[in-house]
C-alpha cells in the first residue's frame, strides 16, 4: 500500500518537525489529496511559526527558516485558508481564518459564537471561548465540558495543532490559578 503525502506529513507533524510537516502537507494539497485535515493542520502550523515569537525565533536561530521565509509562510496561510474554503464547508476553517485575521486585535467571543452558529459539532472554536472567559474572569462552566472533551480528542493525536491548542488552554488556566 502506498503512503500518501498526508500520511507522511502526519508522521512528521506528530514528531514535531515543522519544516518536513509543512513541506509534506503542501505536497498533499498540491497533489489534490483532498483531505480537510491537511489544510487545518498546515494552517495551524503556519500560524504558530509566523505568530508565535518563540517558535519563529527558534526556527530562525536553528537556520531552518529565514525571517523572509516565515513572512512568505504567513502570506501563504491566507491563500491556504481561502483555498480550503473552496473545497470544504467547515466551521473550523472559518474559525482559523477569523483567528488569523484577529490574532493581534483580540478574539471576540461574539464572533466565535457566530462561527459556531447552530452547528456546534466542531469543538475547536470552544477553546478560544473558554480562554476568553478565563481571561475575563467569567464563569467558565459553560465551555468547560466542551473543552474537556476537546482536550481528550487532542491528546489522542498529538500533532503540532493539538499541542498548540493544549498549550494555549494550559497557559490560560495557569494564569487564572495565579490570579486566584
Amino acid at each position: 500500500m502506498m503512503t500518501t503525502f498526508f500520511e507522511k506529513a502526519l508522521q512528521e507533524d506528530i514528531k514535531g518537525d515543522y519544516k518536513k510537516a509543512i513541506d509534506l502537507y503542501v505536497q498533499s494539497i498540491e497533489n489534490e489529496e483532498l483531505n480537510l485535515e491537511s489544510y487545518l493542520n498546515l494552517a495551524v502550523i503556519l500560524m504558530e511559526v509566523s505568530l508565535d515569537y518563540g517558535v519563529s525565533l527558534d526556527l530562525i536561530q536553528r537556520h531552518i527558516y529565514s525571517q523572509n521565509e516565515l513572512d512568505d509562510l504567513y502570506q501563504y496561510l491566507g491563500i491556504l485558508l481561502k483555498k480550503a474554503e473552496t473545497h470544504f464547508r467547515s466551521d473550523e476553517i472559518a474559525f482559523w481564518r477569523y483567528y488569523k485575521e484577529n490574532y493581534f486585535k483580540g478574539l471576540s467571543s461574539y464572533h466565535i459564537k457566530e462561527i459556531i452558529g447552530k452547528n456546534d459539532t466542531n469543538l475547536i472554536p470552544y477553546f478560544q471561548l473558554y480562554i476568553n472567559d478565563l481571561t475575563n474572569d467569567n464563569d467558565t462552566l459553560l465551555y468547560h465540558y466542551k473543552v474537556e472533551e476537546l482536550k481528550e480528542q487532542l491528546r489522542k493525536r498529538l500533532t503540532i495543532k493539538s499541542k498548540y491548542i493544549l498549550s494555549l488552554i494550559e497557559s490560560a488556566e495557569n494564569q487564572k490559578k495565579l490570579k486566584a
